[in-house]
């Protein structure tokens, strides 16, 4: 239905207190989907299938809550590196998304919004890559204390909104340094 009636935005929001399981979005979502510009995935689970490609050629916005990756890494990669035009990407992560390192190597991304899932593996347990050049405005919210890693300069960084609860934000704060608007909240037990 999404590719006979050429759908530019699809959202799919399952409710988590009423369903006792799962949701696994079909694997045709990944192949039918060439005219989507925004897709909003909320509480489901992405059908893993390392023979089906995966293309969103159009993709400009893509929301991603409280999602589980069965093929966990590798996975996010894959559907992350097949959205060339994406532009706004915003993650809100749950405790069962099956994802160690979560990985956002997306060079036409402009906007990111990372958000943990709290107490996934305790303390200093989250972990991020971002690879976004073309970065203007980004947002952590890491109240798990895991930690981020840059893999290259975002010269582009204008608007940073950097939220810690457990650990000193140092080597975030050096990897953003092109940054010109900074709003920065920190745990009452940091120690500058």
């Amino acid at each position: 239905t999404v590719s006979r009636r050429h759908v530019r935005e699809l959202v799919i929001e399952i409710d988590r207190y009423s369903c006792t399981d799962p949701a696994i979005l079909p694997k045709s979502l990944y192949t039918v989907s060439g005219m989507l510009v925004k897709l909003k995935l909320d509480n489901v689970v992405l059908a893993d299938d390392v023979s089906s490609p995966v293309s969103f050629p159009s993709l400009k916005e893509l929301t991603l809550i409280s999602i589980e990756y069965p093929g966990g890494d590798e996975h996010v990669k894959r559907f992350l590196s097949n959205c060339p035009l994406l532009e706004n990407l915003y993650v809100d992560r749950c405790l069962e998304d099956n994802v160690t390192v979560f990985t956002v190597r997306v060079p036409s991304l402009k906007t990111l919004y990372m958000c943990d899932a709290p107490y996934k593996d305790g303390y200093g347990g989250e972990r991020f890559v971002i690879d976004a050049p073309s970065l203007e405005t980004l947002t952590i919210d890491d109240s798990a204390g895991g930690f981020c890693v840059f893999e290259n300069e975002m010269p582009n960084l204008v608007t940073a909104h950097i939220d810690f609860y457990y650990r000193h934000p140092g080597n975030i704060l050096s990897s953003i340094t092109p940054v010109r608007v900074l709003y920065l909240r920190l745990s009452p037990l940091e120690v500058f």
